[in-house]
């Protein structure tokens, strides 16, 4: 078993977090408290359930809680989007990860 922070999927995960952080940094003041935060805490979520899975000898309610949580962030991304809180080329960049 590789240490989760080498597989290919924390690596995704890590550089997710990296671009939600650059897009909720531009985001309106409004809206980043609450989307914004909702966004990053999810993507750090995602950070642990990879490892939960990782370390799991049952590995499905970990793998079936990290697709809820992408389903999160897509959902709130898109809701941005549509909302024009932020470009569609950053949306762009996050449903890419």
């Amino acid at each position: 078993m590789a240490l989760h922070t080498s597989t290919a999927i924390y690596a995704t995960a890590y550089e997710l977090l990296g671009e939600a952080g650059d897009v909720v940094l531009q985001m309106n003041r409004n809206v980043k408290p609450i989307y914004g935060r909702i966004i990053i805490e999810t993507c750090i979520e995602l950070g642990l359930h990879i490892r939960a899975a990782n370390i799991a000898e049952d590995k499905t309610p970990h793998i079936d809680k990290l697709l809820e949580r992408l389903e999160v962030i897509e959902l709130l991304t898109r809701t941005c989007r549509d909302r024009k809180h932020i470009p569609p080329a950053h949306y762009a960049r996050l449903v890419k990860l």
